[in-house]
Parts: structure tokens; sequence; C-alpha cells
């Protein structure tokens, strides 16, 4: 593999009346048949602030279109690592929450080309049933339970 490439990244974890959270289920396209379960996400781009790319990737991932005011604040960061087509991310990860209702509607038409095909679902999860699906990463369940303690105490 080659070297890491290190980006920052702006993360949404939606949380509906429920208190569940809104994942994506996807693969890595070097690793087409282990699927696994992220958050709504991705690289900023250059000049663009955190909030700004966390409300471009809710939109893009999932057909959701909200105003940047109705983010959380940032509730968690961190550093993680990710493969993709045989490129190894090293992600400053900045994660917000929001709000929404469970009935709102969910589309992946708005995808990147690099994530057509890669990316197959979104959906609501509860934190008990995220605790039995493979995850992107071992802070997973940790950052949703933050996700829905946040929108909860707002």
């Amino acid at each position: 593999m080659s070297d890491s490439v290190r980006r920052r990244t702006a993360r949404v974890v939606a949380v509906n009346e429920r208190d569940e959270v809104l994942l994506l289920r996807g693969c890595d396209p070097a690793r087409p048949a282990r699927h696994y379960w992220f958050t709504v996400g991705g690289g900023v781009e250059p000049g663009e602030s955190l909030r700004a790319a966390a409300v471009r990737e809710l939109r893009e991932e999932t057909g959701v279109e909200i105003a940047p005011s109705v983010l959380s604040e940032q509730f968690h960061t961190g550093q993680h690592e990710s493969s993709f087509d045989g490129v190894h991310y090293v992600n400053d990860a900045a994660f917000f929450t929001v709000r929404l209702p469970a009935a709102v509607h969910l589309s992946l038409d708005g995808l990147e080309d690099g994530e057509v095909g890669n990316v197959f679902e979104a959906r609501w999860v509860s934190l008990a049933e995220l605790e039995h699906l493979p995850l992107s990463n071992d802070q997973l369940v940790d950052i949703c339970a933050m996700a829905v303690e946040r929108v909860t105490a707002d």
C-alpha cells in the first residue's frame, strides 16, 4: 500500500426521535465482499469550513438538506485510519450531530462517482443493533452513543 494520506473530515451522526442513528452501509472497492457500517461524512474541501463540509456530506450521501445552524457544535474529534480503493487515510475527524425525523426521505442519488457502487444503503440503526453490526472502526459505538446523548440533552 502507498504512503498514507492525511485529511480533515467532517462527519454527521443524525439521530431520530427513537434515538436511532443514521448510518451508511458500504464497502471498500479493494475488498468488495466485506460490507461495513459507517457515519455520514467525508473530506473537507479547500477553503470549506468543517460545518459546511458536514452539511454538504449529509446532502450528498443521504439527500437530506439542512441549514448549517441546525447542526450541533462539534461533540467529538478523533483520529482514525481507513482504507479506500488501495489508499490508506489518516482522518482527523470532527463529529457533529443533528436531530432528524425518522420519516425523512433518504436518497443515495447524490453520491460522488467513487462512492457509487460502494455505498449501498442508508438507514436508521438502534444503539443495541449497532453493537452487532460490522463497523468501520471500533470507536463507532461510543461515538454514536455520544451523539444520542448530545441530541437528547439539547
